[in-house]
Formats: C-alpha cells, structure tokens, sequence
C-alpha cells in the first residue's frame, strides 16, 4: 500500500489541479460580490432601509447542513466501496499467482501469469485514471504481448484473456489438475 504523507489543511485550501474550484469559481465569485453589496448597503436600498433579520438565515443553513451531511456520508460510502474493491482486485491477483507458483507442474512459467495480472492491475488503474498505461507495460510485459496489446481497446480485457490462455496452456499440457483449473478460473 502506497502511504503518502498528509499536507497541512492550509496548503489543502490551494490545490487546483483535482480540486472543484475551477468548476465553481463563477458561483462562487458572483456569490462573494453579492455578499460584499449586501454587507456595503448594509439593510439600505434606495434610502429606503430594509430590515435584515437571522430567520431565513438560521433555517437556510440548516436545511444547507442537512444536505451537505448527506452528500458527505455519501461520497465516503463510494470511497469506501471502491477502496474495498480494489483491495479485492490485488489480493485476488495475489492469489491466482500464489496458487500458479505453488500448485501447477510447471512453476517455472508461472512469471508469465505474474507479469500479466500485474499488467491487468496497471491497466484497470489506467482505465479507471483514463491515462496512458504503455510505460508500465513495457516495463513488466514481454515485447510480444506489448505489441498484442496495443491494437486492444479495452486493455484489462485483453489482459484478462491472456491470462485465461495461460491457463488453458497448462490444461492442454496436463500441467494443473482439473481441480485446480476450477478453483482458479
């Protein structure tokens, strides 16, 4: 697990890059102009003074905080639930390796499996980041199946596939009792 150290909150309020602030800079200008006119005029329009009051204020940020508590709770269960999932998607690779490296006749090939799912592991972050996985290809992939894969659209698809020929292989090659084609299928 990759642990990065935690930045202040203060140097947290500056952050563009991932940050919905470009995509409220508007509202939220138009909304400080306006809190700055009220606060310049102060109750006065037109000589006329209009009395301000907490009422709608207090029931405003109450109904505000019922829904932001809401969208909180949320955003956090998405987190949670992709951050649960991912840790299914590594540990289950952990597994199928383990099992290709200890169970199967030919242990020697077992790498090619590793380097595949760890590729699948790469491309399905890629995927999910829409970058380019092609650095982290080359470095745990053979040239052959670099070259395979470029032509692919959905690159942890294909991986996934590759990994399913691995093991159809060591079934044609009586490499892996049938018991164990099924456990790891």
């Amino acid at each position: 697990m990759i642990v990065r150290p935690r930045p202040h909150w203060l140097r947290m309020l500056f952050v563009w890059r991932g940050s919905v602030l470009p995509d409220i800079l508007p509202q939220l200008l138009a909304t400080t102009a306006f809190a700055i006119l009220v606060t310049v005029l102060h109750g006065r329009l037109f000589h006329w003074k209009i009395p301000l009051n907490f009422v709608p204020f207090s029931l405003i940020g109450l109904t505000l905080a019922i829904f932001l508590g809401f969208r909180n709770g949320t955003s956090y269960a998405r987190y949670w639930e992709a951050r649960t999932l991912w840790g299914t998607v590594l540990n289950d690779t952990r597994t199928l390796v383990r099992q290709a490296l200890t169970l199967s006749e030919a242990a020697s090939e077992a790498p090619l499996l590793a380097s595949r799912l760890i590729a699948f592991v790469h491309a399905l972050r890629h995927q999910l980041r829409k970058t380019e996985p092609g650095a982290d290809f080359r470095r745990v992939l053979s040239p052959e199946d670099c070259e395979r894969l470029e032509s692919a659209r959905y690159k942890s698809a294909m991986l996934l596939l590759m990994a399913g020929e691995w093991l159809r292989d060591r079934r044609q090659n009586q490499q892996l009792a049938p018991a164990l084609i099924q456990a790891m299928a």
